[in-house]
């Protein structure tokens, strides 16, 4: 039949095609998330907003560059006490990540999330920025003219 449902069995009736769109799906009250991913706010259960977000960003490109969490917990209990304290592991020297973009991400995983940037855009704005150019000059032997960003100010005479 094309115009049933299209997952049969799951248990999503009539009632369900008139949710609205425009509001909350989660009933009031309720905590949301993946745990090692969630801000200190949700693991609180205080309302979030898109610093949350930032927060799991933060949490993503820290186990990206070290291919480790940044809180070492192996139960809830132990995790939301880390998180709540802000607790994450230090960046391994041997990620080789650079100190300015270590300095990025513990801001956007900051505890308090007054202390996050103001938006995701601050955050691509910073990462397209100097800091950039400042890690080129910092590590020579690297290429600069490899870079999107430096590249670009490199090929229109910018200083290096």
């Amino acid at each position: 039949d094309d115009d049933g449902d299209p997952f049969p069995g799951w248990g999503w009736g009539d009632e369900d095609d008139r949710l609205p769109l425009d509001g909350s799906m989660t009933p009031a009250g309720t905590t949301v998330g993946t745990p090692r991913y969630m801000a200190p706010e949700q693991h609180r259960g205080k309302p979030v907003d898109a610093r949350a977000d930032q927060y799991a960003w933060g949490v993503v490109c820290y186990e990206a560059l070290t291919r480790q969490r940044p809180f070492d917990a192996a139960d809830y209990k132990s995790l939301r006490t880390l998180v709540l304290g802000g607790e994450a592991r230090p960046f391994p020297d041997s990620a080789g990540v650079p100190r300015w973009l270590e300095q990025l991400i513990r801001r956007a995983m900051s505890r308090r999330a007054a202390d996050r940037y103001p938006s995701m855009q601050d955050i691509v704005v910073e990462l397209s920025n100097e800091s950039r150019e400042t890690w080129y000059n910092e590590h020579p032997g690297t290429h600069a003219d490899a870079d999107p960003v430096i590249g670009k100010k490199h090929a229109a005479g910018g200083r290096r």
